[in-house]
């Protein structure tokens, strides 16, 4: 079986279903018009089935991808403050020693960008931000 698709599943495994009913109808022609009324709803609701399953999927495969990319790139001043905390392990003790302690527990961390903290706070930016990049040069 060749290998599957990364982006967006349904097409190549529908492209495999229409395959293998279009072989199991061609074998069998003087069942297929008895059976075709019963396999339509059947293949109706599998498609329906395999098409709910392939969306959560893409969407779990989304996440991750979207989890990786943020592991990967630099602190940045529009990044939220959950983002930061998801980054590395030690963004809280730098946020923490930079007068923001509360941070990780905070409701607005997850809408408040790093730039918007500091500018409420009183905090240097730049100051903030060669700290968190210092976590990512150990």
């Amino acid at each position: 079986m060749p290998p599957l698709p990364s982006p967006g599943l349904r097409p190549w495994l529908r492209q495999r279903l229409r395959a293998v009913l279009g072989r199991a109808l061609a074998a069998h022609p003087a069942h297929a018009a008895a059976a075709l009324v019963p396999a339509a709803a059947t293949a109706t609701a599998a498609s329906q089935a395999l098409d709910a399953r392939c969306t959560a999927l893409d969407r779990r495969l989304d996440a991750a991808a979207a989890t990786l990319r943020l592991r990967s790139a630099p602190f940045s001043a529009d990044m939220t403050i959950a983002q930061a905390l998801a980054r590395h392990p030690g963004t809280a003790g730098v946020l923490a020693a930079h007068h923001l302690p509360g941070c990780g527990g905070c409701a607005v961390r997850f809408d408040e960008t790093l730039a918007e903290a500091a500018e409420a706070y009183g905090l240097d930016l730049e100051g903030l931000l060669a700290a968190l990049a210092a976590l990512l040069a150990r």
